[in-house]
């Protein structure tokens, strides 16, 4: 990465896993029958493009931020083999502005909530992590919503998580912005 990279207004910048564009399609369009269902609560869908995991974020990182979150993304990544995850059940992150609605996933081997992405958090995070749940995030509303339409189902999706990814997002009137700083793919073999 050059430091030419991360220049600009914006020092927003987050480690991710980006599912498949076959799982974001399923996803974005999970998102468009709860924002039906919903009806009046306009919920803000986050952009198809958009959709990932988070697992560590910056708000106002400086390079060293940024240099340290790269170091950490490849200690993950140089230990890493890959791994399945499956697309599990829908729930609602309640804050002072309204909530977000999201989308859990799971490791198919554990089906329950991602050890390895909770592992992978803490190292990125620099082991000062304080409490996870992995998701997307499919969208935000101000209102506050209590429970998701039972009739909304998650489709059965799963897929393969093979690296890490580094993104920087400028936050724009239109919405966020995103783009790639850096790749870390797992350098281990599944075996």
């Amino acid at each position: 990465m050059q430091k030419d990279d991360f220049k600009g207004s914006s020092r927003r910048v987050f480690a991710a896993v980006v599912p498949p564009p076959p799982v974001l399609s399923e996803i974005f369009s999970l998102s468009g029958r709860i924002a039906a269902a919903l009806g009046n609560t306009k919920l803000r869908r986050v952009p198809e493009k958009n959709l990932h995991i988070t697992l560590r974020f910056i708000r106002e990182a400086s390079e060293l931020d940024l240099e340290d979150l790269q170091k950490n993304a490849k200690i993950v990544a140089d230990r890493e083999t890959p791994f399945i995850l499956n697309v599990g059940e829908l729930g609602v992150f309640h804050n002072r502005g309204g909530c977000a609605v999201w989308v859990g996933v799971s490791e198919i081997q554990q089906n329950e909530t991602s050890s390895k992405l909770v592992e992978m958090a803490g190292i990125l995070s620099g082991g000062g992590l304080k409490h996870f749940v992995p998701h997307l995030t499919i969208g935000r509303t101000r209102s506050k919503i209590r429970r998701i339409p039972n009739e909304i189902r998650v489709p059965a999706m799963e897929f393969t998580v093979n690296e890490l990814v580094i993104i920087k997002s400028i936050l724009k009137p239109t919405g966020a912005e995103y783009s790639v700083i850096s790749r870390h793919p797992f350098s281990k073999r599944a075996t």
